[in-house]
């Protein structure tokens, strides 16, 4: 049976997007690697759980699809990203959640961008999961690696990390090259991407932490 949310859980629903909008205004973004971005909008995300924030409130590609776990978290997750305009599945997009990975496949299909958080729901810590292996094998669309980091931040003390910018900080986000998957891809190799996408995921998240300890030094 479906939880009905506190009344306190409600109201940060509705000013968490407010929230979220107003502090980005205030942020000055810079992208790197906008280049890596493919023309063609079908495309699938990846980003680390905890880097969510950044792309949430900055985003203006119409359309997104997000993938959000089923529990509770995932609840609240979802009813925020509904309010800045994102689209929803709910589910897992591992060899075991059927229906999320199936949804997903569906929506990439129609011509939707997907973003997926690719260590959630539940971790490990900047750990690849092989379902967006999976996805991008099914519908034969290109992963783009996604990072950021700030330079004023509140990091949250969660298995993820979660990073929170603060106002009138910088906001560098990391583009990487794109990810082909064959569809015939035999089910040994599968590890092999996972592992690449998650060696490069962990690289840009590097260069863009590391990108304003060198501008302060």
């Amino acid at each position: 049976m479906k939880r009905k949310l506190s009344f306190w859980l409600r109201i940060a629903i509705w000013i968490i997007p407010w929230l979220l909008r107003v502090i980005n205004i205030t942020i000055r973004f810079k992208i790197k690697g906008i280049e890596n971005r493919p023309q063609d909008k079908n495309r699938i995300y990846a980003l680390f759980h905890g880097q969510q924030a950044y792309f949430y409130g900055a985003n203006d590609e119409e359309g997104i699809v997000v993938l959000t776990s089923r529990s509770r978290d995932g609840e609240i997750l979802s009813q925020i990203l509904i309010r800045l305009g994102f689209q929803v599945v709910r589910g897992s997009s591992s060899r075991g959640g059927t229906s999320g990975l199936l949804s997903l496949i569906k929506k990439a299909k129609k011509g939707h961008p997907v973003l997926i958080a690719v260590d959630g729901p539940k971790g490990p810590y900047h750990h690849v999961k092989e379902g967006i292996i999976l996805l991008a094998q099914a519908t034969g669309l290109p992963i783009i690696p996604l990072a950021a980091s700030g330079s004023k931040k509140i990091t949250i003390k969660s298995w993820d990390k979660t990073h929170i910018p603060l106002p009138f900080s910088k906001v560098v986000i990391m583009i990487g090259k794109p990810i082909y998957i064959a569809s015939d891809l035999e089910k040994d190799k599968i590890e092999y991407y996972r592992k690449k996408l998650e060696k490069e995921m962990i690289t840009l998240t590097n260069k863009a932490e590391h990108s304003f300890i060198s501008s302060d030094s």
